[in-house]
Parts: structure tokens; sequence; C-alpha cells
């Protein structure tokens, strides 16, 4: 069992999916990407982004941006994990359609921990795919797999990468649709 799991607020996951995501899994993403993939101003985006440092999520580099950590990429993969189950068992047993499933499981995959979502998996009979069809991250815990590796980090990453590219470019700062919710 995993020793004590890391808590994170909505907030930070935001932050530490973007980075993941802007930077394909490895990459270093700029601050300034961040604050306008999330709509906030460039000081808001470096203080999260000293924090999830000091959390060892990410490296920062100060002016010159963020990288995200093997433990940081863990941490978003069991985001998504926590995301895609719920949005499974929501499709599958309560019969929700797609978008209200996402946005429902979106109000509550930050909070719940990974000893429910196991139990959830178990129950779905550890889906390998959500309704949307993307990959759910299995864990060792559950699926007697590892919830990471260097491939599937880049694959998930360069498969999530392009979803938010295509539907979610970055606009100017006070664009009304330029907030970004993570999956």
């Amino acid at each position: 069992m995993r020793e004590a799991e890391l808590r994170l607020t909505k907030g930070e996951l935001r932050y530490l999916v973007v980075v993941y995501e802007l930077g394909k899994g490895g990459e270093l993403v700029k601050a300034s990407e961040v604050a306008c993939r999330l709509n906030v101003k460039s000081p808001s985006a470096v203080e999260a982004l000293e924090k999830l440092s000091k959390l060892g999520l990410v490296i920062y580099f100060k002016r010159k941006g963020v990288k995200i950590t093997k433990r940081g990429m863990e941490e978003v993969l069991r985001y998504y994990r926590r995301h895609r189950i719920l949005e499974t068992l929501l499709v599958t047993h309560l019969n929700m359609d797609l978008d209200e499933a996402c946005r429902e499981a979106r109000n509550i995959d930050a909070y719940v921990s990974d000893d429910l979502i196991n139990r959830v998996c178990k129950l779905l009979g550890h889906p390998r795919k959500c309704p949307h069809g993307y990959d759910i991250p299995p864990s060792s815990e559950c699926c007697g797999t590892a919830l990471v590796s260097e491939e599937e980090v880049t694959t998930i990453a360069a498969e999530r990468s392009r979803e938010v590219n295509d539907e979610q470019p970055c606009k100017p700062s006070g664009s009304p649709d330029n907030t970004y919710t993570p999956p």
C-alpha cells in the first residue's frame, strides 16, 4: 500500500495537469504559458508553481520555466485515474451522458481516496478505457500493474496534449472562454 496519499487542492491539481500537458510529460514549460492556459496573471502562476516545486512535483527554474518531476507525473496519472474511473461509474451504473458524467466526476475527482477508486475499479471489472476512449492508468494496488512507466507517461501526455491543444487554444488573458479545466 502507498505511504500517505498526497492531498492536493483542486487548484494545485489544475496547475500540475497543465504543466504536464503543455510539457508533454517532461519538457520545460514557461510560467506565462501556464498562466495563459489557466487565465490567471503570471505572478499568480509563479506563486502556485513555486508551491508545487516545494512539494517536489515540479522543478521551477526562475525566469525560465517549470518541468514536471516523476512524482508530479505520478500525481497527474493518479488524478486521471480517479477522474476516468468515476466517469466510467457514472456512465455505466447511473446512466449519465458523457458530458454530464465528466462534469460530475470533475466536481469530486480531487477529493476521493485511492482506496475508494480502487474499490470502484474492482466493481467495474478493472476497465482499461473511460467512456471517452482514453486509457485509464492502472494501479499496482488494484490492477497489479504499475501506475506509471516512462512509455505510458509519454503516450498519455502526448494523447492528452493533442486533445487539449486542439480544443483549448490559448487566447490573450481576459478572453471569456480561456478558462481551462482538466479532464
